[in-house]
This record gives structure tokens, C-alpha cells and sequence, in this order.
């Protein structure tokens, strides 16, 4: 996962910041330019975003099935704490 979001995280942040900078940020006065151009790389180096995607939810999509077939509980199977009993006059 923080082979997607890591670089994607950057790319909207270096963004954000050549917008405030105007014209100035895609100029040779500011790194951004480059900064950008580097973190785009990044999101292409490994293979495309959309690769690791799939690879996610496959393996999430397994992980499921497998506790599935093992009946483990959940998180939101585990027993809750037994409620007060109610007291009758």
C-alpha cells in the first residue's frame, strides 16, 4: 500500500505548493519543478498504481476467504460484555 500512497501523497503535495508559488513554481528559482518531476517517477518506477491496486485487493480478497473458511471471528464478532441484569421488584 505505501508504494500507491507514498508517491501519490507526494505529487498532490508538491502540487499544492507550485499553485501557491504561482508561475514562480514551475521557474528555475524554485526546486518544485524538479521535485515533482522526481516524485513522478516514483509512481512509475515500480510498475503503474493500477498494478498495485489489484495486487491489493487480491491479496485482501484471499486474506478474507481464508478467515472465512477458518471461522475466525471478526472484530465486530467478539462477545460484547454481558449487559446488567434487570432487576424486578
Amino acid at each position: 500500500m505505501i508504494k500507491v500512497a507514498a508517491p501519490e501523497m507526494a505529487c498532490r503535495v508538491i502540487d499544492w505548493a507550485i499553485q501557491m508559488h504561482g508561475g514562480g513554481g514551475v521557474s528555475d528559482d524554485f526546486p518544485l519543478a524538479a521535485a515533482y518531476a522526481s516524485a513522478r517517477t516514483l509512481r512509475l518506477a515500480d510498475g503503474p498504481d493500477e498494478v498495485h491496486r489489484q495486487q491489493i485487493g487480491k491479496l485482501e480478497l484471499a486474506r478474507q476467504r481464508a478467515r472465512e473458511a477458518h471461522d475466525e471471528p471478526r472484530a465486530d464478532d467478539e462477545p460484547r460484555a454481558h449487559p446488567e441484569p434487570t432487576r424486578t421488584p
